[in-house]
């Protein structure tokens, strides 16, 4: 048994392994590629960014989050049927 590599604690304080997928693809080009997504159909779930990238849900959730907290998208719903909207900037009236 390979005993090397990160450790995750899971909700019940028990520890796995995870996979070291640090560097093994391109954090900013995966946040870029969603963004992008999201502005082209102006609403998202996880799971259809999934279907569009092939990346695993917390990942999509992690950058999703990160768009949120940078004020490029908002949330819909909670949990399961949570979505991911585009903010659009409001024009100053003249």
């Amino acid at each position: 048994v390979d005993e090397s590599g990160p450790v995750a604690r899971g909700p019940r304080g028990d520890s796995r392994r995870v996979a070291d997928v640090s560097g093994s693809y391109d954090t900013d080009a995966a946040r870029e590629r969603l963004a992008d997504l999201l502005h082209e159909r102006k609403s998202l779930s996880n799971s259809d960014a999934q279907a569009a990238t092939g990346l695993d849900p917390a990942t999509i959730r992690t950058h999703l989050q990160a768009l949120v907290a940078a004020g490029h998208a908002r949330t819909e719903g909670q949990r399961r049927g949570m979505r991911y909207l585009v903010v659009t900037s409001r024009k100053a009236s003249p």
